[in-house]
């Protein structure tokens, strides 16, 4: 398999020996704003579907952790059952040294650092789709208002830019302006 840049791509393939099924996870993040309502109806089933996902990662990652205890135990109890090193029974450090390098102990904990990678991109999946549960409430709520009653095409958020650096820009701005002091006009007459 050729390498990619897309982190959900080993994940496809674990999740698509569950269910049978694959999905592209940037198309279900994404809103068509000119379709709510499919898309506020949707949203239940795609958020289901990455928590149920979530779900399997994780028994997938504690199986992994109770599979490297388990190697663990076993070569602690091969380094100590009837060892001897150099005439003395081995230490904590031997013992630990012994199942470390352990080919199986190596491998079955790469697969659970694995396993919790896989764990933590589905958290930030699930926790995409309670942001976007949000955004569809919000945009909802505009077209309640009939704030947004017209096509995407309309507003223009191409130079959108959050307020934090707006009020930054706007701040080095003022700062930027030199104020000379106005001069006071005397009133009176001649």
């Amino acid at each position: 398999m050729p390498p990619t840049n897309d982190p959900f791509a080993k994940y496809r393939e674990a999740s698509e020996s569950m269910d049978g099924t694959v999905r592209d996870y940037e198309d279900d993040l994404g809103i068509n704003i000119m379709e709510l309502a499919e898309e506020c109806l949707e949203q239940s089933q795609r958020y289901g579907y990455y928590a149920k996902e979530l779900a399997y990662a994780r028994r997938r990652r504690d199986r992994a952790n109770e599979r490297v205890k388990t190697i663990r135990s076993e070569k602690v109890r091969e380094a100590k059952a009837g060892t001897t090193w150099a005439g003395k029974s081995p230490t904590g450090q031997m013992v630990e040294a012994y199942y470390r390098t352990n080919e199986e102990y190596v491998a079955a904990k790469e697969d659970a650092v694995e396993r919790e990678f896989e764990v933590h991109l589905m958290e930030a999946a699930v926790y995409a789709f309670a942001q976007r549960r949000d955004s569809l409430e919000y945009l909802v709520r505009l077209g309640l208002g009939e704030w947004y009653a017209g096509p995407p095409d309309i507003v223009d958020l191409s130079d959108w830019q959050p307020k934090k650096i707006r009020r930054a820009a706007a701040a080095q701005k003022e700062r930027k302006k030199i104020r000379k002091p106005k001069k006071k006009m005397q009133r009176g007459g001649s």
